[in-house]
């Protein structure tokens, strides 16, 4: 009979729990008089849109309000101001997000070719200084109401 089969076979070993479990990791621990809770993301550069490929949705995120994650698929139309490159719209079925910023061009390109992961909002109390060309100054969503219809009279 081998040790295997003396302890319960295979099985035995795995099932058995009688073996401890490993140690848990020692929870993180701040100081007690640190009474500022840390940003989720302590590096503060602002990078205004980050480029993935095979991607199905955009994180538009927002500084001063909530962020929105519209899938590509929706996507109706991208107006742009080619002069300029200080404003383009993202035209969905549900919903109308206007861009304002500078140099936005890089941004509209990559959305185009629905490259584009993430755009963001620089905001002075979040980011430092932009130090690129590419700024994203404001992000303004405009939610599709609906108009109420008048009723259908049964008389015809």
């Amino acid at each position: 009979m081998s040790k295997e089969a003396a302890k319960g076979g295979a099985f035995g070993r795995l099932w058995s729990g009688r073996e401890e479990p490993p140690a848990a990791a020692p929870a993180q621990q701040w100081p007690a008089d640190e009474k500022v809770v840390p940003l989720v993301n302590s590096d503060r550069t602002y990078i205004p849109f980050d480029i993935r490929e095979h991607i199905n949705r955009m994180h538009i995120h927002c500084a001063t309000q909530p962020s929105h994650n519209p899938n590509y698929h929706h996507l109706l139309d991208i107006v742009f101001d080619h002069a300029f490159q200080g404003v383009f719209t993202l035209v969905y079925s549900f919903i109308i997000i206007e861009v304002t910023g500078r140099n936005l061009g890089p941004i509209v390109h990559a959305i185009s070719y629905e490259h584009c992961a993430c755009i963001r909002e620089y905001h002075k109390k979040l980011y430092d200084p932009p130090t690129g060309e590419t700024v994203i100054e404001s992000i303004t969503v405009l939610a599709a109401q609906h108009p109420h219809k008048a009723p259908v009279s049964a008389t015809s």
